[in-house]
């Protein structure tokens, strides 16, 4: 079972490395995009996310934030098994709180170019290291210090 698990963290290491060189890779071929007499940098790319305009909304919402990180793409079937798992258990569990908590589910197989950029810049904003990740956002005037 321990080699399972290892076995698990291994793939969704490799997993997460191989998707953030492929990001990376696809930000410095592409890092300006032309347009007629200027050109925009990544961080424009980022601000024109239809996924960063999910995100600056749920950061904006009086509720507790859920981001869901994951792949639902081809892998190997080991790592299919675990990650249909996963996103079942994710999405039940979004499902179940979706009135109470503000969620946005992420799917790192479909994101486009735009899409991509603003996930780089979610993940370091919030600590996102692994693939398939979790994230919770806690709204400070629900804390009691």
């Amino acid at each position: 079972m321990k080699a399972i698990k290892r076995n698990i963290l291994v793939i969704s290491a490799a997993m997460l490395i191989i998707s953030t060189i492929i990001i990376f890779k696809t930000l410095k071929t592409e890092g300006t995009i032309n347009s007629g007499n200027a050109s925009e940098t990544i961080e424009t790319q980022e601000n024109r996310s239809n996924l960063y305009s999910k995100y600056s909304r749920l950061k904006k919402s009086n509720k507790v934030g859920l981001i869901v990180i994951s792949y639902e793409g081809q892998c190997c079937e080991r790592t299919r098994i675990f990650l249909e798992k996963y996103n079942k258990d994710a999405l039940a569990l979004i499902n179940k709180y979706q009135n109470k908590i503000e969620t946005l589910y992420i799917n790192v197989a479909n994101l486009g170019l735009e899409d991509k950029a603003a996930l780089s810049k979610i993940a370091n904003e919030n600590g996102a290291l692994r693939l398939p990740s979790m994230l919770f956002l806690k709204k400070t005037e629900h804390l009691k210090i």
